[in-house]
């Protein structure tokens, strides 16, 4: 095979490792992406459930202190 051709060949195959490499790493971006979204998502559900929670029990008081209040009336 002559010099040129072989130059075209190593060209050609570095360019498609190139983009390979370049896909590779496409990839691993949008797992890494996608893996951030579910840990914000799941922080964001426990924030809500926490202000749900503390308003649950700041709106409602406990059968316990209902009895107290009672005992004490």
């Amino acid at each position: 095979m002559p010099k040129s051709r072989e130059t075209e060949v190593q060209k050609h195959e570095n360019g498609l490792t190139h983009c390979l490499q370049h896909q590779a790493q496409m990839v691993h971006t949008m797992e890494e992406a996608e893996k951030s979204q579910k840990d914000e998502a799941k922080w964001m559900k426990l924030i809500v459930w926490l202000k749900w929670k503390d308003k649950d029990v700041l709106e409602k008081p406990s059968k316990r202190l209902l009895k107290k209040k009672l005992q004490r009336e």
